[in-house]
């Protein structure tokens, strides 16, 4: 308990620092100087292929929508692998804000905020949850309360270079409701990173679904394919 505390706090601290001093105005992608807000340049938004599409996922009994923020390529793809491993919270909040102006073009409401789990030992090794850390910009973005309903408990391979059946397989039984009570009649909205076959937000999405959630929204940074 008091590791996982003491890698918390450095993540709290890493993420502050890294949004804080490391800004300079500059992109949080190419690192040339812009003068706005945004913290991405027009260049590289304009790189950005965005998502305009809504898929459904029906499988045994459970069903749940998905909005994805953009495809899986160039500018969203190197975001993401700065926030994964390198810890690069600049882009991070450049993907919470392009997720935010999902939520509000797309008008998708809900009550509450879940996000993606990872095992403690996953955890322990990267040191932060780059799902977390979406949904909790998003959650204070939105003025909704973030949640912590889902444990992985299993240790599972990794996911990438994996076919769609083996991806599936993969995660049976990794998943479990961790709540106080069920979470009745409430929307849920669960972030995930990256919308490959739908295995991860199913199994997810059961959980939620199996312990009296009304019903589950999904929303990921990205859309990629096998």
């Amino acid at each position: 308990m008091g590791k996982r505390i003491v890698n918390y706090l450095k993540y709290v601290f890493d993420a502050v620092i890294s949004i804080i001093y490391y800004n300079d105005e500059k992109c949080a992608v190419c690192k040339k100087e812009i003068y706005d807000d945004e913290n991405i340049c027009k260049e590289c938004l304009n790189k950005v292929k965005f998502c305009d599409s809504r898929y459904f996922i029906e499988k045994n009994d459970i069903s749940f929508e998905v909005y994805c923020t953009a495809y899986y390529s160039s500018v969203i793809r190197e975001m993401i692998i700065k926030l994964k491993y390198r810890k690069d919270f600049l882009c991070g909040e450049v993907l919470a804000e392009l997720m935010h102006k999902v939520l509000i073009e797309k008008n998708i409401q809900f009550d509450e905020i879940v996000f993606v789990p990872m095992t403690t030992h996953d955890l322990k090794k990267r040191g932060f949850n780059q799902s977390e850390f979406l949904a909790s910009k998003l959650s204070s973005r939105v003025d909704k309360p973030l949640k912590n309903y889902i444990r992985k408990n299993l240790q599972t391979k990794d996911q990438i270079g994996l076919t769609d059946e083996m991806r599936w397989d993969n995660l049976k039984r990794s998943f479990s409701f961790y709540g106080p009570e069920k979470i009745k009649d409430k929307v849920v909205l669960l972030i995930h990173d990256v919308f490959t076959t739908g295995a991860t937000a199913f199994f997810c999405s059961k959980e939620l679904i199996n312990n009296g959630a009304k019903k589950v929204i999904v929303l990921t940074v990205a859309k990629s394919s096998i």
